[in-house]
């Protein structure tokens, strides 16, 4: 009887997986969808599925008409005939072998309506998201006190901007945007972070997912403070936003550096990494100067009052070690973490 009920269980997993599955389907067209992977992550918590912690205040307030047709990062499709044989897929993935796109249009019923809705792009997923109050990238962005970014990095936000990132202070100030039609909706690839005292190369959202949801915050409980501290990696300052966060990533007190310290002035700087693309307007003895060249420039601080000029930001930068790639700075701490970078 045991035997006879194995070979039902055995039969019943193979069917699933026999009715889920296709191969490279060419007449099917997926695409690469960073809303699905937010949407899936967010399935693996309410359902927890491959070890995720059970969440008690899921928002998942719609599901899929099936069958639709995912794809995998390896560009194999497989058509997904019900929610059972989805799980089995999401139990399935591994670093090497995930899902990452989906083919448009498909349909999804809200919760306590019967009507099918049509999403019939990238952009529209993203807005059912969003209407539903999942976690979007701008909130988990802020969850994980297990890690620091290496700036620079560039998010793409809703408007397809790529925004290029060079501080912990810049994050916050996009993050805290006003602009909620204008949220985070990827990375671009590849970018990488510090945790447990090593820097960590990210390539992909599936590594990213894997990154956040290995987080223990439990364990830090760190404020949302911006009080910045810093340490020297490989001979280059990371800041991350306060103590509490560098304790969490593995370093101590003792490893703690000056975030503005350098042994080049800002001159020495501008004459040999620092490219500045002019004209910039500087604040300068309660009035704002245009500066038109370097020599200009350097006339318009005091370095006994201020490390660097009072700039009117946004400006745009670039660096004698690839002169090709311009950075738009929005913030002094930014200019000041790009130089620490690029000048040492």
């Amino acid at each position: 009887m045991k035997k006879l009920k194995l070979i039902l269980v055995l039969f019943a997993v193979s069917t699933v997986i026999f009715q889920s599955c296709s191969s490279n389907d060419d007449s099917v067209n997926t695409e690469k969808s960073s809303a699905l992977r937010m949407f899936l992550r967010e399935m693996k918590a309410a359902n927890n599925i491959s070890g995720r912690n059970s969440s008690n205040d899921s928002n998942m307030c719609f599901e899929f008409v099936y069958p639709i047709t995912l794809s995998y990062n390896n560009g194999t499709t497989v058509a997904v005939s019900n929610q059972v044989a989805l799980f089995s897929i999401l139990e399935n993935e591994t670093d090497e072998l995930y899902i990452d796109g989906i083919s448009f249009p498909f349909e999804i019923i809200v919760a306590g309506t019967t009507s099918p809705v049509t999403i019939n792009s990238e952009e529209g997923f993203w807005e059912v998201i969003q209407t539903c109050d999942m976690d979007t990238y701008d909130d988990v962005i802020g969850e994980g006190p297990c890690y620091t970014f290496v700036y620079p990095f560039s998010l793409i936000t809703m408007n397809n901007q790529v925004i290029v990132v060079t501080s912990e202070q810049a994050l916050y100030n996009l993050i805290d945007d006003d602009n909620e039609d204008n949220y985070i909706v990827d990375f671009v690839y590849p970018f990488s972070v510090v945790s447990n005292n090593e820097t960590i190369q990210i390539d992909n959202a599936y590594e990213y997912e894997q990154l956040i949801n290995n987080c223990v915050a439990s364990n830090c409980n760190c404020p949302d403070v911006y009080a910045p501290v810093c340490v020297e990696i490989g001979g280059q300052v990371i800041e991350f936003p306060n103590s509490c966060t560098a304790e969490c990533a593995g370093y101590s007190s003792d490893d703690f550096v000056d975030c503005n310290s350098t042994n080049d002035s800002f001159e020495d700087r501008l004459d040999s990494c620092l490219n500045i693309s002019y004209p910039v307007q500087v604040q300068y003895n309660g009035a704002i100067i245009t500066a038109q060249n370097d020599s200009q420039l350097l006339q318009l601080y005091n370095p006994a009052q201020n490390h660097i000029p009072l700039f009117n930001y946004p400006i745009t930068v670039s660096f004698e070690d690839n002169p090709s790639i311009t950075y738009t700075v929005a913030t002094e701490n930014g200019l000041i973490e790009l130089m620490n970078i690029h000048c040492n």
